[in-house]
């Protein structure tokens, strides 16, 4: 080989060395947080959310208070709360989910969806909590909260 392919072939692994270390360290000195978001929807779904068979834990990375907007899809606001990294904040909403209508499948609901907003990133989760006989729960017809729908 000549002795200019030789110094090109070193320069170019060099390069490539640089590149991929310096790809290796933006890799992982970035914090991320994967279920974090500063908007989270929840879509509505054949079961009614707005029942206190639900509840709606919410967190946050700020070791501040932190204020939630817990609004409905079509904007009509329900509640406002305050959370930190220390004390998540479980809101429950109101209501038998027994008296209330099953959603339609395929049908477009313009107000049966929540939104939680804040300034900064938050995590929601939903738990079904009715099998937890919390009242008197009605564990024959809602089941299961061990696994936790995460959003």
């Amino acid at each position: 080989m000549k002795k200019s392919t030789l110094l090109l072939n070193k320069k170019v692994f060099k390069f490539l060395k640089f590149i991929f270390v310096l790809g290796f360290i933006l890799f992982f000195s970035n914090s991320t947080f994967a279920h974090y978001a500063t908007k989270h929807y929840i879509a509505p779904v054949p079961w009614n959310y707005a029942s206190d068979a639900n509840q709606f834990v919410v967190s946050s990375i700020s070791v501040k208070a932190v204020s939630v907007v817990i609004t409905k899809s079509d904007g009509t606001a329900i509640t406002t709360l305050s959370v930190t990294s220390n004390s998540p904040n479980a809101y429950r909403l109101t209501g038998a989910s027994g008296a209330l209508a099953a959603n339609t499948i395929n049908t477009i609901y313009i107000d049966r969806g929540l939104i939680f907003i804040s300034d900064t990133p938050l995590a929601v989760i939903i738990r079904n909590i009715e099998s937890d006989q919390v009242n008197g729960g009605n564990y024959a017809f809602i089941k299961g909260n061990a696994a936790p729908l995460i959003i």
